[in-house]
């Protein structure tokens, strides 16, 4: 008569008194086993009979009871357990059948059998959420930073949502994208990767502090003062940083990218390189990239809502913009804000070229008598005006790609001549906005120019999401 086989259990509260104070009697044959984060429970691996035992709970001294006596994973001389981070996926190898079984681990079901080599014998997962520029915390506001998810069975993605924490959000077939934060703060950005079916892989969050460039230029200075240094080199180094923030302060943001660049030529000039070094160069790289971006011609700043979603053909959408013009000058030295809604070339596929550009809104400002009236417009793909009309008037103005409705459509002011405008487009898209009888994400994008005929540049805010009309 051969002996019951059997599980050592031990305590690890105490690393250097690592003892086993108990074992469990398992009908079979044990190959490996795991612990389920975030819970009480013991997943092992049975060579013997083909199937993976979950115990609970494992408390120092308890008795530990049985929950499942068999999570068949189908494959054969199951022997390595693994869990993702986040506890919602086990990974078990099957030596014998040359798979992997993916178990949902809240209903404890077989989700599919990945083919691997022949005798899989270990397996451990791996899986993180990054953050570029400014490392894996910080952004400014204004800058692109880009996310990617590293370490992930490619193979088994079929899409990534995105959520950014700011109610901007997107799903993208890739494991990487990019995203500018409107405004400074704190935010949580996750990332759910799927499978082919829609089911959750894995989700990862990570925390990312959002700075306005006079905030990052007090931090470069604290990068900065730790740097080990001749003082006259510091004491440079942090003059330049100090005009910097000055400058920021009184609104001359051309003084301000003048003295940060300064103070990052400085740095690259460095012959000895101290510890940290590497970070106050890129915080003020960042500083730099912000104050370009962000207002490369001061025709001024805008936000927009909302900044992620969706819509089906010609359902009804408000998108509101409210445009700050620099100090010194009102929102009736603009001339226009335009809100574009652009496909990113990478959607669509061989079979269909999408068109680039869904919608193109303009409000053009009238003069603060009166005599000239502010309208809404909209454009071709070529910036070619294809209807006017006043705000609240009725009638709608249509592209073969959008309507907007100017009834709904409007603009207050913040007084005849205040610092700041705030726009309502009311639209809807059409049919020819889709990829072929598919969704298609679009970026939203915000322009602007003034009486002198500056142009400020795009500036990505958000996207949009156009679905098919839904079908009774």
């Amino acid at each position: 008569m051969t002996a019951p086989l059997r599980v050592g259990v031990f305590d690890l509260t105490y690393p250097f008194e690592l003892f086993q104070f108990s074992d469990i009697s398992v009908n079979g044959s044990p190959a490996g086993v795991a612990l389920l984060p975030g819970s009480n429970q013991a997943w092992i691996a049975m060579d013997s009979p083909d199937a993976v035992v979950v115990f609970a709970p494992y408390a120092h001294g308890g008795i530990l009871t049985v929950v499942n006596s068999g999570i068949q994973p189908s494959g054969v001389t199951p022997t390595a357990i693994a869990f993702t981070a986040d506890g919602t996926l086990a990974f078990v190898t099957n030596s014998r059948s040359d798979n992997v079984s993916r178990i949902d681990t809240s209903t404890q079901q077989v989700l599919q059998f990945i083919p691997t080599d022949s005798l899989p014998i270990g397996i451990a997962i791996q899986d993180s959420l990054t953050f570029q520029p400014g490392g894996p915390l910080f952004s400014l506001n204004g800058v692109t930073g880009g996310f990617a998810l590293t370490d992930v069975n490619i193979p088994l993605v079929g899409s990534v949502k995105w959520n950014f924490g700011n109610g901007a959000g997107f799903t993208t077939t890739a494991l990487n994208t990019s995203y500018a934060y409107p405004s400074p703060g704190t935010y949580t950005a996750r990332a759910t990767v799927l499978d082919k079916s829609g089911g959750t892989l894995l989700t990862k969050t990570i925390p990312v502090q959002v700075q306005s460039p006079i905030q990052a230029t007090r931090t470069a200075a604290v990068l900065t003062q730790r740097l080990l240094l001749p003082s006259s080199q510091q004491t440079s180094l942090q003059n330049h940083l100090s005009a910097t923030y000055n400058a920021l302060l009184a609104g001359n943001r051309s003084a301000a990218l003048n003295d940060i660049t300064l103070y990052v030529d400085q740095l690259n000039s460095l012959t000895i390189r101290p510890p940290g070094y590497a970070a106050a160069l890129n915080e003020g790289k960042a500083i730099g990239t912000s104050l370009n971006q962000s207002c490369a011609l001061c025709l001024g700043t805008g936000t927009l809502a909302p900044i992620g979603g969706s819509s089906a053909v010609d359902q009804p959408v408000i998108f509101t913009t409210t445009w700050t013009v620099p100090d010194g000058k009102s929102w009736r030295s603009l001339q226009h804000v335009d809100l574009r809604l652009v496909a990113n070339s990478a959607n669509g596929d061989s079979d269909a070229t999408p068109l680039p550009i869904a919608l193109w809104a303009r409000f053009t400002v009238g003069n603060a008598s009166g005599s000239t009236p502010s309208t809404f417009e909209l454009l071709d793909q070529n910036e070619n005006v294809v209807g006017v009309g006043e705000p609240g008037s009725p009638g709608v103005i249509e592209t073969n790609t959008a309507k907007l409705y100017l009834a709904d459509s409007d603009f207050q002011g913040s007084g005849p001549t205040g610092p700041s405008v705030t726009v309502n487009f009311a639209v809807s898209f059409k049919a020819a906005a889709l990829n072929g009888n598919a969704a298609l994400p679009y970026q939203s994008q915000l322009l602007a120019s003034d009486a002198l005929q500056g142009v400020q540049d795009p500036v990505q805010l958000g996207h949009w999401t156009v679905r098919p009309a839904q079908r009774d």
